[in-house]
């Protein structure tokens, strides 16, 4: 079996990407159908709480959650399950990534 995927760099987090998003990688694969979706854009804060300021946090959930929320959104209407018929035992993924950033302080320990 060949596996095929498509990776994206959305150059921005404005509503139309994602559509933008599946309408490319339908168009890539002349298909009408999507099994997989891989959501793995994150962005991290590298200071200590003390200094995130509104706008930091809002960027970090509007890419991180946000962006991962529209994005399985512009999918769904496209994907196997949802798109009769389907093989038996033909699913729908969705796969949250997300990473685990850490950066040690002067004085800060390994847990």
């Amino acid at each position: 079996m060949a596996l095929l995927a498509r990776l994206f760099a959305p150059t921005s987090a404005s509503d139309s990407s994602p559509d933008a998003i599946v309408q490319a990688t339908l168009a890539a694969f002349s298909t009408s159908t999507i099994d997989i979706l891989v959501n793995n854009a994150g962005v991290e804060l590298r200071r200590l709480l003390v200094h995130v300021t509104p706008d930091d946090f809002a960027r970090v959930f509007e890419v991180n959650v946000r962006g991962a929320m529209l994005l399985a959104g512009a999918a769904i209407p496209h994907v196997s399950l949802i798109s009769p018929p389907w093989a038996p035992g033909e699913a729908w993924r969705t796969i949250p990534y997300t990473v685990r950033a850490r950066q040690l302080w002067r004085g800060s320990r390994e847990p």
